[in-house]
């Protein structure tokens, strides 16, 4: 069972056209959001009606994919949550993004939201839909400038909002959905979509599954989540190369650990990559606004060409099963808005989504990649698989593919077995019935063909006597013998059982071999390794506590609680590669042990 998520229809954002998804939140009025899905976050993130001040653009609501308004009478559905430290504001997690700048604690505006519970509905299709609004969701809206459009959640890791209870621990999305039936796994499958192809290509998103009209899962590659919990979406890019026309020029710096995360919308590379895009594409790096705009004239010139990237994917170094995901220079051709790159009113500027990554903790795959990328997530597998997206041959045509865990598979596997066991039952015992019929069947016919034979003799004897003598008034008139019984014979001739029946008796051996030869499918649960998950990380923390706080571990019994299915184990060295954690920390960071909460602030 899985549900595809029908896109807004709109491209928006303030660093790209990005194709949204309705989420609906709220009653009794039921307030319409656009949000751009998070694969790093597992909340629904709206923007508060707070999210600009007077220097914002006129129509910054709409900008922003509209605004939620938790207060009544416009929801008496909000049901709010306090933090421990009575502030009355946690902060937005931003723990796979920490080490990048203009997220979270680390910035002059800190994402500080509102928390609550409320209701949800989403513009889903499938024959398991919710029938209505799904309760006691998890909400966190925010008024930060950045992300600019909100967000919504896919990882199904609950979110703890006490850190003092352990308890406290909010269902997510795919959570709900998967307890009640509408999804059949802890799986999510998206792909950003295409601002520029003709027509447009939205974004693709499924829950539970996913759409091979968007993908060939044929060339699609398979990689175990890294061990830490934060950066799941973690696998080896072997190489790039940038190709003009014909001529392939390699990109430096590889191969190198990097995190795929929707959350962020550029590509982040090491300094010698970069330097290779300059130098392909002519590019400027702007110090002051760490990022490289582009001119209209140079826009026009490298649209013109014949210019590409490709990413060579794989689980590891070691592995030669690897993924190619090309992107033409116009999915490179994006813009900023306000208040991006110093802009203070309604323009926009070209830029390349590219960033300089300081040190390996930054190196990001985000929703530039995610426009040629299509990714599947398995949390009950704790595995991901990332393949080309597809453009449908028919626009919005689907073909949806319900995904299923370990356990069900399994089930499965032994109902196909015993109903295998009782099917050649039968078969067996339906040919022994046959034999045995057919046994009777002749038996009986060699019966009645007896009696018939013995019932002719005595006509023949009778009508033989009648031949030889007879009378005609009282004359006795004696015939002749030898003719009356050459005739008797012929008239009274047996057919052979062949031409008497037609055709020859029908064989039960041979009935029985072929019955019980038929071929049959043996269908098997593939015993391949796995392992006890471990997922270790940084604690969620929440405002009030500075820099201290951190992202709260989810400890094995808690993990296994929630996805019974054993993770596959890390392949260190040579496997699953897990991003360093070198580069900057801060005070925040916790033990694997630390009780703190996901949102929570000491």
């Amino acid at each position: 069972m899985a549900l595809s998520i029908s896109p807004s229809q709109y491209f928006e954002g303030n660093d790209g056209p990005w194709s949204t998804f309705n989420v609906l939140i709220g009653t009794p009025i039921i307030q319409q959001m656009r949000l751009l899905p998070a694969t790093s976050h597992s909340e629904i993130a709206p923007i508060l009606a707070q999210g600009c001040d007077a220097s914002c653009p006129a129509g910054w609501e709409t900008l922003r994919g509209t605004t939620f308004d938790p207060t009544p009478p416009t929801d008496t559905s909000w049901s709010p949550v306090q933090p421990s430290n009575g502030s009355g504001y946690f902060m937005l997690p931003f723990d796979s993004e920490q080490y990048l700048p203009n997220y979270s604690w680390q910035d002059d505006q800190p994402a500080n939201c509102e928390v609550g519970l409320d209701t949800l509905n989403l513009d889903w299709t499938g024959i398991n839909a919710p029938a209505g609004p799904l309760p006691n969701q998890l909400i966190a809206g925010y008024a930060a400038p950045n992300p600019w459009l909100g967000m919504l959640g896919l990882s199904p890791r609950p979110s703890h909002l006490n850190a003092n209870n352990v308890s406290s621990a909010q269902p997510t999305l795919l959570q709900t959905l998967a307890t009640q039936g509408s999804i059949s796994a802890h799986y999510w499958a998206y792909t950003a979509g295409a601002h520029y192809a003709l027509p447009a290509t939205f974004g693709s998103l499924t829950l539970g599954g996913y759409d091979a009209a968007r993908t060939d899962m044929s060339s699609a590659i398979t990689v175990p989540f890294s061990s830490a919990s934060t950066y799941d979406l973690s696998l080896c890019l072997t190489h790039v190369t940038i190709a003009r026309g014909g001529a392939l020029t390699p990109v430096s710096g590889g191969p190198i650990t990097v995190f795929i995360d929707s959350v962020v919308p550029e590509i982040w590379l090491p300094l010698e990559a970069c330097t290779d895009f300059e130098a392909a594409f002519g590019l400027v790096w702007n110090e002051a606004l760490q990022i490289y705009l582009v001119n209209n004239t140079q826009t026009e010139y490298l649209l013109s060409q014949d210019l590409s990237v490709t990413f060579y994917l794989a689980a590891n170094t070691s592995t030669n099963n690897v993924t190619k995901i090309t992107l033409p220079y116009a999915a490179f051709n994006l813009v900023v808005k306000y208040p991006l790159a110093g802009i203070k009113d309604t323009t926009s500027l070209s830029y390349f989504p590219l960033k300089r990554a300081s040190n390996s903790s930054q190196y990001y795959l985000g929703r530039t990649f995610l426009q040629h990328a299509y990714v599947t997530a398995d949390y009950n597998k704790s595995q991901f698989t990332v393949s080309p997206a597809t453009v449908p041959a028919t626009q919005g045509a689907m073909n949806i593919v319900p995904m299923y865990p370990l356990h069900h598979q399994a089930a499965m596997s032994k109902g196909v077995m015993a109903g295998i066991a009782i099917g050649a039952v039968a078969a067996v015992a339906l040919v022994a019935g046959l034999v045995a019929w057919l046994w009777r069947r002749r038996k009986s016919r060699r019966q009645r063909e007896q009696q018939q034979q013995e019932q002719q003799e005595q006509q023949e004897q009778q009508e033989t006597e009648t031949v030889r003598t007879a009378s005609i008034g009282y004359t006795t008139i004696v015939g002749d013998t030898e003719m009356a019984e050459m005739q008797h014979r012929e008239y009274y001739k047996h057919r052979p059982l062949e031409e008497h029946y037609g055709k020859p008796e029908l064989d039960a051996y041979e009935t029985a071999q072929a019955l019980a030869g038929r071929p049959t499918e043996r269908h098997e649960l593939d015993a391949g390794s796995v392992r006890p998950g471990h997922r270790s990380g940084p604690s969620w923390g929440s405002a009030g506590s500075g820099l201290s706080g951190g992202v709260s571990a989810m400890s094995d019994d808690r993990i296994r609680s929630m996805f019974p299915e054993p993770s596959p184990p890390p392949l260190y060295p040579g496997g699953s590669p897990s991003p360093p954690l070198s580069g900057r920390r801060h005070s925040r960071h916790h033990s694997a042990g630390s009780p703190r909460g996901l949102f929570e602030m000491s």
